[in-house]
């Protein structure tokens, strides 16, 4: 979509999607090093647990800071694509509204927030 922006100079939009996109790639990053930290992490509780336990901790607090970076970043992409749509194809009467959902899986039940 970014690309669509950029090729048909839609600025107003243009600007605002690349830095949703840009914190969803904090988001990711965030996400990344933290799993690789709690690895790490899992890997060294063998030879040093206390040490195992700060990587631990410190990698599961950046996996779990990623989950509100990237939602809200994919929030507000959603947003502008809905913003650009209503505007410019007169799609109108349609406002965007995360949903809570309650979910049945096969390890139990789990609430989801959908964007």
């Amino acid at each position: 979509m970014l690309r669509f922006f950029q090729k048909n100079n839609v600025v107003k939009y243009c600007d605002d999607f690349a830095l949703a996109c840009k914190m969803r790639k904090v988001g990711n990053d965030l996400l990344i090093s933290g799993l690789v930290i709690t690895g790490v992490g899992a890997i060294v509780i063998w030879f040093e647990p206390v040490s195992a336990t700060t990587l631990l901790g410190v990698g599961n607090l950046l996996t779990i800071a990623s989950i509100p970076v990237s939602a809200s970043a994919g929030a507000r992409k959603k947003a502008i694509k809905n913003g650009f749509a209503r505007e410019h194809f007169g799609i109108g009467g349609y406002t965007y509204q995360p949903t809570l959902k309650l979910n049945c899986t096969g390890n139990g039940f789990g609430i989801s927030l959908n964007f």
